[in-house]
């Protein structure tokens, strides 16, 4: 569990992230849920980048804004 709460989406340098995406490249989660991928990223370029890396480890990404 990542918790990044009190952390800005807009800080693509955050732990959390970091942190997830340690995970995904290191072959360590196959799903990351997510309340909201705004969490992730509030720019649509980066949550792209964000969601293609993930897709590119095998990561499947769920969330509740479907």
């Amino acid at each position: 569990i990542v918790d990044d709460s009190g952390k800005s989406a807009l800080d693509m340098s955050r732990q959390g992230l970091r942190d997830i995406l340690a995970a995904a490249t290191e072959r360590r989660m196959e799903v990351l849920i997510v309340e909201d991928c705004a969490r992730l990223a509030r720019d649509p370029e980066d949550l792209q980048r964000i969601l293609d890396s993930l897709a590119a480890d095998g990561v499947i990404v769920v969330h509740g804004a479907e």
